[in-house]
Formats: C-alpha cells, sequence, structure tokens
C-alpha cells in the first residue's frame, strides 16, 4: 500500500507540512516530520510507517514545491517558503497538490522537461505520478542497465516504480526506433 493511501498522509497534506513548517522561518524535513506527527497524534492514528518512509515522501514534496517557486533552500538541508508559497497556503488551506502546481510555469516547464515528457503520448507524460525511484529506473536503461538491476526488494512498491521508470524508458526507446524505420521507408 502507498504511504499516500493512508489518512494524513496524501500528497496534499504531505505538502502542506512542507509549506507550514516553514512559514514562520527556515524548517528542515525533521519540521515537517513533527507535524505529520502532531497531526496523526490529534487524530488518534500512529505513523503506520517509519518515520524514514515518511521523510522520503516529505523530501518529494519539497522538491516539487521549490521546482513551483513555493519554497527556496536557505543554506543545508533548510528551506524557506517563499511569498508565492504563503499565499498558496491562504487560498489552499485544506491542501496543495500537482494540480495547484501546475498553475505556475516554472512546474510546468519542470515536468515538461522530465524523461516521462519524452513518452510521445498526448496528455500522459503531463498527469502520470512520478516518484525519484521511477527516474531511477528511467535513467538506468538509457545507462544500458538491465530491468535485473533493480536496487529495490521486489517486495515494495519502490521495486515496481523502478521497473515502470525503465520499462517506460525501453517502451519510449522501442517507438522512436519503430517511428525512424517507418520514416525511412
Amino acid at each position: 500500500m502507498e504511504l499516500t493511501e493512508y489518512p494524513l498522509l496524501h500528497t496534499q497534506d504531505l505538502m502542506l507540512a512542507v509549506l507550514r513548517s516553514a512559514a514562520d522561518g527556515p524548517g528542515t524535513l525533521a519540521d515537517g516530520l513533527a507535524r505529520i506527527r502532531a497531526t496523526l497524534d490529534l487524530a488518534g492514528e500512529a505513523p503506520p510507517v517509519a518515520d524514514e518512509d515518511i521523510l522520503a515522501h516529505l523530501d518529494r514534496a519539497r522538491f516539487q514545491l521549490l521546482k513551483a517557486g513555493l519554497v527556496e533552500a536557505a543554506g543545508g538541508d533548510r528551506y524557506q517558503t517563499t511569498e508565492r508559497g504563503l499565499a498558496v497556503l491562504e487560498e489552499h488551506p485544506t491542501g496543495v497538490d500537482e494540480s495547484v502546481l501546475m498553475a505556475f510555469p516554472e512546474y510546468r516547464a519542470h515536468v515538461e522537461r522530465s524523461p516521462r515528457a519524452e513518452t510521445g503520448v498526448p496528455g500522459r507524460a503531463e498527469t502520470a505520478r512520478r516518484t525519484p525511484e521511477y527516474d531511477e529506473g528511467y535513467a538506468a536503461f538509457r545507462e544500458g542497465r538491465s530491468l535485473a538491476d533493480n536496487p529495490y526488494p521486489w517486495d515494495q512498491d519502490r521495486h515496481l516504480a523502478w521497473e515502470n521508470g525503465w520499462s517506460e524508458s525501453r517502451d519510449a526507446e522501442l517507438r522512436s526506433a519503430d517511428w525512424r524505420d517507418a520514416k525511412s521507408r
């Protein structure tokens, strides 16, 4: 089961934790984790996964917020919510997700430059959810590594994400080769 399938740990909740943890001054992912834990405590829920898993998802949320210009680096592992981020917090107090981020040209440009944008399938690249493991798998195929080089345990969702990235990269290469062959005829 994905982390974001648990109550209070959806993408919207994770992004809010990152934004709020640095709204009054520089924050860290540990501050975001503390916010998540406090929210879970208020709901009488125990964290469903290890802190490291939550931190990894918070880091992904921070990366996306950085690309949208809602947070900025503040030295070391610290980040600060920008004026734009504060405005988004005010406008979306119950959650921020990719649909909100797509309103910002910087974020849209980031999505369009991503490996999935190379698939050539209209609409698919822009709406598909990506993870760092997916990106690693995508790059692994481009580097000539095999599917057997997947570094994640087979029973984890990270394994499947890596495999999906690898397969999508291979499929993009095959589509490109088919197109080149058809054009040369």
